[in-house]
């Protein structure tokens, strides 16, 4: 990413020098500065896994001597000027709220008039959405973090994971040949949790993975009144809804999840989903297109 990065802003810089070296009252820079969002959305990534990348690099020179006495001698090197590779691993996160301040700075000196103004307008609002992704991400990992390891007993599977966020949570029951349970259900991007729901933490009872060889059904309700089921693996979980509008919002929820998987499991590839009710196929999935029931 960093590689990627140094080599954009050189050619970006190039470019705005030339247009600097011949300035006039006409010059405009904001079509370069449009240029900008392909190469936001690289600090946007950069700036989701900071914190998780410098815990990493924490636990690994607690774990290993040579590590914490190589990082040591790096900071201590006259070249580094900051004190830490803390302190460096920081600057890309702080560079969003530069830009910010830049393109609001750059606007309040540029006349509504200047061809310039339209294309600074809108690069703001660029940063701006990179920014609010970026903030808005951060919630959500706070938020499963809260949820995870207050809500939720001991799990047979890791709690937390890279880029998982909570889609929807609700009361479903889950049927089986044996029973009919009232379950607390808590719908991920990459997974479908259910536990008892008397009290917290809750005591997790199963999970299904949400991944591109699963697939979902409607069921009829001359079979089960608000009725679906998951297809995981080689298990079928089924599951009631309180309401057809309920069960329309799980169906919806859990599509779209398992749409979104596919995508990245097969590298931005067409892929399908299938999803099945009232004896046919609802709609195939093609890259990230949504169900629009």
């Amino acid at each position: 990413m960093l590689g990627r990065s140094s080599k954009y802003t050189k050619k970006m810089l190039a470019a705005m020098e030339e247009r600097i070296d011949n300035w006039s009252a006409a010059t405009e820079l904001g079509d370069i500065l449009l240029q900008l969002e392909e190469h936001l959305k690289l600090y946007g990534d950069y700036c989701l896994s900071y914190e998780r990348n410098l815990s990493e690099l924490e636990s690994l020179c607690q774990r290993n001597p040579e590590v914490q006495a190589w990082v040591k001698e790096c900071e201590e090197k006259d070249s580094m000027p900051l004190n830490s590779i803390g302190a460096y691993l920081i600057v890309p996160v702080q560079r969003i709220p530069r830009y910010r301040l830049l393109f609001e700075q750059l606007l309040k000196l540029t006349p509504q008039s200047h061809n310039d103004h339209v294309s600074l307008t809108e690069t703001l609002e660029i940063v701006n959405r990179v920014a609010a992704y970026v903030n808005n991400y951060r919630n959500l990992e706070e938020e499963l973090r809260l949820l995870m390891n207050g809500r939720i007993g001991d799990m047979p599977i890791p709690k937390l994971a890279e880029g998982r966020i909570l889609i929807k949570e609700g009361l479903l029951k889950k049927t089986s040949s044996r029973a009919v349970q009232e379950r607390q259900v808590f719908l991920f991007n990459d997974l479908l949790l259910y536990c008892a729901p008397k009290k917290e933490p809750y005591a997790y009872k199963g999970h299904i993975y949400i991944d591109s060889g699963a697939w979902i059904k409607g069921l009829e309700d001359v079979k089960m009144k608000n009725g679906f089921q998951i297809v995981g693996g080689s298990k079928t979980y089924t599951f009631q809804a309180s309401s057809p509008a309920d069960k329309h919002a799980w169906i919806q929820a859990i599509s779209t999840a398992l749409a979104e998987q596919a995508e990245k499991d097969t590298d931005g590839e067409k892929n399908e989903v299938k999803v099945h009710d009232r004896g046919g196929i609802w709609r195939m999935f093609f890259r990230t297109d949504k169900l629009g029931f």
